[in-house]
């Protein structure tokens, strides 16, 4: 898995993660490192405390200790099961004699989950990290994604997100702001014709949606067919509540000239690489 992959995953856990836990008022600080990398799949640590450093716990690919991060993480994979079960499309829900919610979707399967974790999927506090989260899934490539939690007794709960299903986690990309157009520099990931739409790696690292909307998009298709180094860019870039770009709106494209970085007085460096 490469690092543009790795990062949407980790960022939409923590961002879901640090909702929930100011939706229930746990006060709860996380961190997250990558402590090992197998082929085929990434070990992941979260480590996790609350405010007076009473508990902490160790999440790998994805498991956790603490009372606290447990009832989080386990939300987290309720609102998993319930994307899953309604699979985008209209439901029913009802309250159980158990004060329970049962959701009854467009296949008239019923499933019932406790009215916090409803509430969370209701809201759609969090659908968009999720969807992060689901983002890399490609058959073939990265074929699935697991979030499980090792509770105390040393049972585990667990989701797993199948590439076929994340057309199921998908969500509308809500952004707060907006800039001026401006020209930024960065690198084609991948193109889909049909959208005139894919990702732009851009030079801090981040892999950001973008879509074209100029007049020559032919000239998009033969750059990307045809070159694979640094582009510029003049585009409108639309930022979520944490001033992180979700999107790009493309105006212009064209092929950068020259180095990306600048040589060094000193003496000749050598162009960066294009891999």
């Amino acid at each position: 898995m490469s690092i543009e992959d790795i990062v949407p995953v980790l960022e939409g856990f923590a961002s879901a993660y640090g909702k929930i836990a100011a939706d229930q008022g746990a006060g709860v600080h996380h961190r997250v490192r990558i402590t090992g990398v197998t082929r085929g799949s990434a070990n992941i640590l979260l480590e996790i405390w609350d405010t007076l450093n009473k508990a902490s716990g160790a999440l790998t690919s994805i498991q956790v200790i603490g009372s606290t991060a447990i009832g989080i993480v386990v939300t987290i994979l309720g609102v998993i099961r319930l994307r899953r079960h309604v699979k985008n499309k209209p439901f029913r829900d009802a309250i159980t004699a158990n004060n329970t919610i049962s959701v009854t979707n467009s296949e008239n399967v019923t499933i019932e989950m406790p009215v916090q974790i409803y509430g969370i999927f209701k809201s759609k506090l969090i659908d968009a990290d999720i969807a992060k989260i689901a983002r890399p899934l490609d058959p073939g490539r990265i074929d699935s994604a697991e979030v499980s939690a090792r509770q105390l007794d040393g049972q585990e709960v667990r989701e797993r997100i199948e590439a076929g299903e994340r057309e199921f986690f998908e969500a509308e990309t809500v952004t707060v702001t907006s800039t001026k157009e401006t020209w930024l520099v960065g690198k084609l990931n991948s193109l889909t014709k049909t959208t005139e739409s894919g990702f732009l790696n851009l030079t801090d690292g981040s892999r950001v949606f973008y879509e074209y909307v100029g007049d020559v998009p032919k000239r998009l298709h033969e750059i990307f067919g045809t070159y694979d180094g640094p582009v510029r860019v003049r585009a409108v870039a639309h930022m979520d509540e944490n001033l992180k770009v979700q999107k790009l709106q493309i105006s212009e494209i064209e092929i950068m000239q020259g180095d990306l970085f600048p040589r060094e007085e000193s003496g000749p460096m050598s162009s960066p690489s294009s891999s």
